[in-house]
């Protein structure tokens, strides 16, 4: 029989260190898969995106046509989510950015919307998908109020699941 000494504390040690290391491994391991299958892959692409129309400038007390704005043919249809308040006409899934505006205080630019750039719906033909806004005078305005220059832009937010489309 052979006897052995017992390990000396450094020994101990560094077994401990040693299994503790491993055990961190492992769960970060475990937890690393958990989180990579949670997230999406980059091959796949989100349901809604935002896309912004450029800064429009307005000279004081002027008016204008707001130009049409389409979600891109990836994402063709806006949202169902309202964006503006109960007093302002846009439709559904387009958002107004005043700049110079904070809520609690009146916008300096107004912003109206009455226009929808439409396409059937192919799975209800009794409603459409609301694509875009349309640009004319009775479609569209925007009104600086102000007696200095003001601006504004849209954010159009599109996606291409028709469960979540707005529709009219």
């Amino acid at each position: 029989m052979t006897n052995q000494a017992p390990p000396s504390p450094a020994r101990r040690s560094w077994l401990r260190r040693t299994a503790l290391v491993a055990l961190g491994v492992a769960v970060a391991g475990v937890l690393g898969a958990t989180a990579a299958q949670a997230s999406p892959s980059a091959s796949e692409t989100p349901s809604t995106i935002e896309v912004d129309t450029a800064w429009r400038k307005l000279a004081p007390l002027a008016s204008e046509v707001i130009p049409a704005a389409t979600c891109p043919a990836d994402h063709p249809y806006l949202i169902k989510e309202k964006y503006a308040p109960d007093f302002v006409t846009l439709p559904a899934g387009v958002e107004a950015i005043i700049g110079g505006w904070f809520p609690g205080r009146l916008a300096p630019v107004g912003v109206s919307i009455t226009g929808w750039n439409l396409v059937p719906n192919p799975t209800n033909p009794n409603n459409s998908l609301i694509i875009g806004t349309k640009d004319g005078p009775l479609d569209s305005s925007a009104t600086n109020w102000t007696l200095g220059t003001g601006e504004y832009k849209l954010r159009l937010h599109c996606t291409n699941d028709i469960a979540q489309a707005a529709t009219h």
